[in-house]
């Protein structure tokens, strides 16, 4: 009688949050059923960008310097050509991140974008077409007076990507306190492929009383533009003191409060990671709620934003886990369109 082969775990239901034990090992927390699991992934454990659309571009070392998106639900592939001479230049997650302008499936003008947080740089390739390349552009959006690093005086700093989303074959950011950015890509996905920005005029949302700061998110849900906010109060600025959720009214144009996203779960990632949705009844999930991981304490906690009664509930997922992890956190999910 040959002997019992050992039962492979089954992996726990998406989406996850995954926290890194190490750069090759990880810890994979399903909000579905409150469950943790170890696991060890190696797509994500070298250069990789999560996506809205739950893609994950990995990049390969050099000399190849291989680049794909990758599906960790189906675990297939979309290779993307090699980045050659872009390689070297792009940093690694903890200081970029990466949107996809549509579903790769339904798009064939899909396009991938790097951006780095700290300089006025990115990075886009066209997913599909003959003539597809890897693009490096600077780009020039403004400056800023940031304190220096004596907290003294202030200095002078190129604006770079923060609030960003993909919507409709664009990017969308956050240009000033009422102006709203737009970026596209014109051409083939070829050497002469150009950058295209432009702005539009909103007003911006009104803070509560008393509330001084917020993280800001920007994400594309259902075929519509949305804004989360997260408030403070000083002086803490550790937990937040509300939430709320803003949806773009484009015949305006202007940001409309909403307390109802529908059938649909909002998942704000890290800083450098994009924001994405998911179906809530698919994935066993109440609706109308927003999951937000708070990066601003030393042990990761991740707070619920109920939309139906305002209420905010927190859990701490993968507990042991090293704090602060070797990389952000970042949600994982089935990739497919967020508009489905």
């Amino acid at each position: 009688m040959e002997p019992a082969k050992p039962e492979v775990p089954s992996p726990p239901p998406f989406p996850l949050l995954v926290h890194h034990i190490s750069d090759s090992t990880q810890a994979l927390f399903s909000i579905s059923d409150n469950t943790s699991r170890a696991a060890s992934i190696p797509e994500i454990s070298g250069r990789y960008f999560p996506t809205s659309y739950g893609w994950i571009l990995v990049l390969g070392p050099p000399p190849a310097w291989e680049s794909f998106l990758w599906n960790p639900h189906s675990g297939e592939r979309i290779q993307l050509p090699d980045m050659e001479e872009a390689g070297d230049e792009i940093p690694d997650n903890k200081r970029c991140a990466c949107l996809l302008s549509d579903d790769v499936v339904a798009s064939p003008t899909c396009g991938v974008l790097i951006y780095d947080k700290v300089t006025p740089n990115m990075w886009y390739c066209r997913v599909n077409g003959g003539s597809r390349v890897w693009l490096s552009y600077d780009y020039d959006i403004g400056s800023m007076d940031v304190p220096d690093e004596t907290c003294k005086a202030l200095v002078e700093r190129q604006k770079t990507f923060n609030t960003i989303a993909s919507f409709r074959s664009r990017f969308y950011f956050d240009e000033s306190a009422d102006t709203i950015g737009m970026l596209e890509f014109i051409g083939d996905g070829g050497d002469q492929t150009e950058s295209q920005f432009g702005d539009m005029d909103v007003g911006w949302v009104e803070f509560p009383d008393g509330s001084a700061a917020a993280d800001m998110f920007m994400l594309e849900s259902g075929g519509e533009l949305f804004h989360v906010c997260v408030f403070y109060t000083l002086p803490c600025l550790d937990a937040p003191s509300g939430f709320a959720v803003y949806k773009m009214d484009f015949s305006e144009p202007a940001w409309r409060k909403t307390d109802d996203i529908g059938d649909r779960v909002f998942l704000l990632q890290e800083v450098f990671s994009a924001s994405s949705s998911c179906s809530a009844s698919e994935c066993g999930l109440k609706r109308n709620l927003v999951y937000w991981v708070n990066s601003r304490v030393d042990v990761t906690c991740l707070y619920l934003f109920d939309l139906n009664d305002g209420g905010i509930t927190t859990v701490q997922p993968c507990q042991g886990t090293p704090d602060p992890q070797p990389r952000p956190p970042f949600w994982m999910l089935p990739a497919a369109s967020p508009s489905t």
